[in-house]
């Protein structure tokens, strides 16, 4: 996370983490809830344009299309915000190729 917050220039009042959903696990939860995090910055902080930024995952899935797309993007806006969701790499040829440079390099050790 520290390296998307560099990259991207953000200071510390310019962002927030909270996660989308508890595993299935014994494990306590880590949280906080991101739907709890996004409808407290608009109803205290006043903030109404909130940037979902899943660095978690490379791909759209069921996690984000529906809790980013469909859970979150509702509860923003009842409370009268707007999501904007950043797109997942997916296919993108840059992730490919990476991956590929990976698997490559590894199957070579």
């Amino acid at each position: 996370m520290r390296t998307v917050v560099k990259t991207a220039g953000l200071t510390p009042d310019q962002y927030t983490i909270a996660w989308q959903s508890a595993g299935r696990t014994e494990q306590k939860w880590i949280g906080p809830d991101f739907v709890t995090v996004a409808q407290n910055l608009i109803e205290q902080d006043n903030i109404k344009h909130i940037i979902s930024a899943s660095v978690g995952f490379i791909n759209d899935n069921l996690e984000i299309l529906y809790d980013v797309d469909i859970e979150l993007k509702q509860a923003i806006e009842t409370k009268g915000g707007k999501l904007i969701r950043l797109q997942m790499p997916n296919d993108d040829p840059k992730l490919i190729s990476a991956l590929k440079a990976e698997v490559l390099k590894l199957a070579k050790a």
